[in-house]
Formats: structure tokens, sequence, C-alpha cells
């Protein structure tokens, strides 16, 4: 090797940093003569695979191996190929094969197993690396017993700090936003880390995401060459939304079969099942999103509106989660803070523990304040209404104070800080509202931080009770110093009660009235990611399906499923059961007002009977059992919602 090899080894040896856990696994591997002779190191693009080998081979220098080092990308085509790289392997009493990008040769695995590995020494030992998870043919005929699939997770906070100081990033600041940028993804880490130091930007670096540079090279990066020919309307709609299901693309996208298009995202190695959906990997979704913006701002805007009204249809037809789903689609922090968005991935949500008292006095130093005692009584006597936020470690982080008017208890119509709203919801003679008292991050203390996690994961909490029990109007106590919070309020069209301002045991509150209308906080929700896209400077309307016998068509159709049956613009009432049960009740009384007695109108309502309502009905089922032609059936089937679609929209 020339100096200049030399020099290039050295530099990536000193920019290595972290996956200490997989090198003592690895180092042991190599050191032993135990069972694993094969170890399948997966992970999506950019997570560091490739540097995990190169860092591998030099530690394997000292231990006596010969190394083979393939990369998948440089094999040609031909046959044989694979044999002219690993010339020699064979006849080593000691190989170390370093097979890279296995997915672009995935489909040599058979040769390999079959023929090229068995043949080589009992010392031998194989590394691969590859995005997806070793294949079936790992799992069987005895690999199983001699490999070791070893996934590779997004570096720690440690570990990204620790790369970014081995790349020469100096700032502090910017260093932490840099890691909080990244993800974990060690090829953004050193990418943005060379740009500020060849740069000398410095912090803030808020635009990362805004630098079409970046994300391009991100893109390109991390995906490599899986989008060659993709369908880049499934992947653009996968970059919108935080998680897409088969219903959500088929709808969204004219024209797409949703089942195909997710069965075909699910194969992608930089995506992963979320339930009965897929979501792509953070870093690479938000990149696709920036290259997206860059390259095509205005199809980003008609996707994200198109992605917010099938979101707000779902949520108002039962499905609360949807609510944060809405939240992924907008883009001001501190909007997004108010939506608990990315919160979950460093703290979650639990109730009161012992302790917990004394944590919080601890904390605020709050012990000898005039405002403590009201505070402790909702911590003793009413815990239900307390909600705690704790991080990874299960620390306490911060907490929260809500209850349904409904449900509080009785003496908080005396509590000092809320006395006043339950005065104002009982005088409009509402006690079916929500109300928050108390929600406080441990750390940032009253003045709130619109990049708390404690604050919003209180805030989706609270927002997802409003959708659970489908309440209108949402009280709020605000500290008049909690500017995070009264920015959200604002933006999201808060009513200032100012009349019931003022100071109360020593604190200044405000008081705010949410009330999201007759579409309940959904339909705030959607107006709060139009007016993110530019589209609107108030709540927008929600524009009503139109009504004709092809909603009411569409409903027979739906008639045993509820979960669509709900999505109907006929459908009433908040959980999907109640939704779906309204439809089907306005339809069945639409065909008994409808269709008399007389031997046409029996037939008719047979046909509606036979092929839509029966829990066991078909349309060939129908034909065979009413004894009449095809041609027949269909027409009568048309005649019969033609007749029945007036009194089903009638009552509307």
């Amino acid at each position: 090797m020339g100096r200049l090899g030399a020099q290039i080894v050295e530099v990536d040896q000193a920019r290595f940093a972290g996956r200490g856990r997989e090198l003592d696994l690895l180092d042991t591997i190599l050191r032993d003569d135990g069972r694993v002779a094969v170890v399948f190191v997966h992970g999506p693009g950019g997570i560091g695979k490739s540097t995990l080998l190169r860092e591998i081979a030099r530690r394997a220098d000292g231990l006596g191996y010969e190394r083979f080092a393939v990369d998948g990308r440089e094999l040609s085509p031909v046959p044989g190929e694979l044999e002219r790289a690993l010339d020699g392997a064979q006849a080593s009493e000691r190989p170390l094969i370093l097979l890279d990008t296995y997915e672009r040769v995935a489909a040599l695995g058979p040769h390999l197993r079959g023929r090229l590995l068995p043949r080589l020494s009992a010392h031998a030992r194989v590394i691969v690396a590859g995005r997806q998870p070793p294949e079936e043919g790992w799992r069987q005929n005895g690999w199983d017993a001699v490999t070791l699939p070893v996934p590779l997770a997004p570096l720690s906070s440690d570990d990204a700090h620790a790369l970014l100081t081995r790349r020469g990033l100096a700032d502090a600041a910017a260093s932490r936003e840099i890691v909080a940028w990244a993800g974990g993804s060690p090829l953004a880490l050193a990418l943005a880390a060379d740009g500020v130091v060849v740069s000398g930007r410095s912090a803030p670096l808020a635009a990362l995401d805004d630098d079409g540079v970046l994300s391009g090279e991100l893109v390109r990066r991390l995906v490599g060459e899986e989008l060659d020919g993709a369908d880049l309307d499934v992947v653009a709609v996968a970059a919108v939304a935080h998680s897409v299901d088969a219903r959500l693309l088929g709808e969204v996208i004219p024209g797409v079969d949703g089942d195909h298009a997710l069965a075909w995202l699910r194969g992608l190695s930089f995506a992963e099942p979320l339930g009965s959906a897929v979501t792509l990997h953070e870093r690479v979704r938000r990149s696709l999103q920036a290259e997206l913006r860059a390259s095509d701002p205005l199809r980003d805007r008609e996707l994200r509106c198109r992605v917010a009204d099938h979101l707000f249809l779902r949520g108002r037809a039962g499905e609360p989660t949807r609510f944060l789903q809405l939240g992924e689609l907008v883009r001001d922090p501190a909007v997004r803070f108010g939506f608990g968005v990315g919160a979950s991935s460093t703290h979650r949500m639990d109730v009161v523990r012992d302790g917990d008292l004394e944590a919080v006095a601890t904390a605020l130093g709050a012990a000898d304040e005039p405002w403590w005692p009201g505070l402790v009584r909702w911590f003793t006597d009413a815990p239900d209404s307390v909600m705690t936020v704790r991080d990874a470690n299960g620390r306490l982080t911060g907490f929260g104070v809500m209850t349904m008017l409904s449900d509080a208890p009785p003496w908080a119509r005396e509590d000092a800080v809320i006395a006043r709203l339950i005065a104002h919801a009982q005088a409009v003679g509402d006690e079916d509202v929500l109300i928050r008292r108390d929600f406080i991050d441990l750390a940032a203390g009253p003045e709130g931080d619109v990049a708390s996690a404690s604050l919003a994961l209180l805030n989706a909490a609270f927002a997802l009770r409003a959708c659970t029990t489908a309440t209108r109007q949402q009280y709020c106590v605000v500290d008049a110093r909690d500017r995070s919070s009264l920015e959200f309020n604002r933006n999201a069209g808060v009513d200032q009660l100012t009349a019931l301002d003022g100071t109360i045991d020593g604190r200044a509150l405000h008081y705010h009235l949410l009330d999201h209308g007759p579409d309940g906080i959904m339909a705030t929700a959607r107006a709060l990611v139009y007016r993110d896209l530019g589209l609107t400077a108030g709540p927008r309307p929600v524009e009503r399906e139109p009504l004709d016998a092809g909603v009411v068509r569409d409903a027979l159709r739906a008639f045993r499923d509820p979960a669509v049956l709900a999505t109907s613009p006929l459908a009433r009432g908040v959980t999907v059961t109640e939704r779906a049960a309204s439809v089907r009740s306005r339809v069945q009384s639409a065909i008994e007002a409808e269709l008399g007695h007389s031997g046409a109108d029996q037939l008719l309502r047979a046909v509606l009977e036979r092929g839509y309502l029966d829990a066991d009905g078909s349309h060939e089922r129908a034909i065979l059992e009413l004894y009449v032609s095809r041609a027949t059936y269909f027409r009568r089937l048309a005649d019969a919602v033609e007749r029945v679609a007036p009194r089903v929209l009638g009552a509307q």
C-alpha cells in the first residue's frame, strides 16, 4: 500500500466511533473456534455496515486471517465472477470473507451456501453485510446453527457525539443540533458534520432539512438503487405521511391498488411494519420529504392536502390516533409541539407512582409555594386525573392534571385554579368539556419549552382525550410565562377568556377555550395543517361529500363492513360502531318505508337484502336464490337503489 492508501486507512480508522457491543461480539467470534461461522450484519442504508466491515478487517489483521473482501456492487453479472473474487479462499487455512452490499448479489445466496462456503476451512469466518435480514436459506439445512444475524441500530447519543468529534466538529451547540437531526444515522451525522466543518457554519442549524444538496446526497446514499423504476407517487405519499396502509394509498393516489402498493413498500430495506401499516425509517423519510419539497413543492403541498383530508375523515369516523398523524404533516415546530410529534421516541406516559409527589416538590422547589397544596390534592385524592411522563430510564420528567368536568371530583369546584372555568362552563350549560389544569416539564419549569418532549407528550394525551370523548370544547389554564403553550393555542384558534385571567396563589394565569365546532378536534387539526401549508389564514370549513344516489350505493356495498361504513357521509355518532349502526338503521328504515308489498316491490327488496344486507349474502347467491338472470338481477338492483336513495338522503 502506498502512502496515500495508508493515509486513507489511517483517517478512516481515526473517524470510526461507536458499535462497541457489535465489535466485542465479532471479536469473540473471530478469536474463538465456536459454532458461529457466518455473521450477517444488516440494517438500512447509511446505518454504518460498510464502515463496520472495514473496522472488523483492521482488527482481524493481527489474528492470522487471510482477508478476501468482496463488494456486491463490483461483481459483474457473468458466470464464475464470485469464484474469481474469492480465488484462493478455499486453499486458505484461515480465510476471512467480507461480503458487502449483499443485497446486490442475494441471488447468489444458494450458490454460496451450496458450493462455495462449505468448501472453506473449518477455521473460516464469513461476515456478510446487507440491507435486509438474511433470507430463509440462511435459516435452513443447518445454516441456522452457524449463522448469527446482527441487526445494526441507530447510534446512541454518546456515540453520535463521538463520531462528530472525530470528524473535526468542535462546536458543541452545532453538535447537539446535528445529533438531534440525524436520528442516529452515521451517514447523516458524517455528511452534516463535513458540511459544517467545511463551510464554517455554526448553530443554529435548523435549516438542515432544507439543504437541497445535503438531502439529495442523503437520498442517493440511503436508498441506493432501490427506487430505480419505482412508483414515485407511492414513495412520496409514504414520505409525507407518518405511516401508510392499503386504504390510505388507494384513496390518496388515484388509480393505485392499495394492497399491491403496500406489499411493494414492505419489501424496501428502509421500510418497516407498524401494525397493519408501513412506515419508512425516520431519517430516510425526512430526507425524501426534503427532496420532494426542493424538487416539486406544488406536488408536496398537494399530497399533504390529500393525506390531511384522508386522515381527517378517518379521525372523524372514530380513529382518534389520526389526530397525531395529522400533526406529522406540519412543519412549524411551535405547532408540531402541540401535536406531540416525535416525543414518544424518548419519553413515555405513565401513572402516579410512589415518590412522584416528592420528586415534583424537589424539582420545582415548590413545598413552600402558596399554590402547592392545591396541586398536592390532585396527586393524593384524584390520581386518575394526573398523567406523568418518564424518560427511557424511568425518571420522572413532567406531569399534567386534566379532567372531564363530568368526571371531576366534587371538590374540584372549590379548586382556586379551575373554579372559574367550571363556573364558565356551567353558565352555558355544558359539563361535557375537558379541562387542562397543569402541564409542567420539571426541567423547563413554568416557562415551558417548544422542544420539550414531556410537554409534547402531555399535549398529545390531552388531544387524544378530546378525540376519544368527542368533546367539542377544551378549557386550558396556562401560566403567563409558558410561551410555547400560548403560541400553540393562538395557532389553534383559541378564545382568550380574559375576564377570567388573574393571579391565583402567586401565579399569573391565562384562561383559554378551544371550541372545535361541530366536527370536533379533527377539524381544528386539519385546519392547522392547511394553515401550515399557507392555504388559509383561519380554520378550513369542512367540505361535505355530495349526497346523491352514489353515496347510498357505497353505503350498501359496505353494509357488512363497519369500519368502511363508519366513514360514510351518512354516518352519525362518535365510535365506529355507533356510526356504522346509524347508517344501517337509515338504510333499513328507507327500504321498509319505500318498498311496499306488491310483487315488484318485494323483488326489489329481496334483491337489496340478498345482495347487500344479509350477513352471508352475495350477488351470485342472490341470482341463484331469486331465480333471475344476471341481467335482470343487476337491472332490478339499480332500480332498487334508485327507489330507496331519496328516502335515505331525505333523512339527512
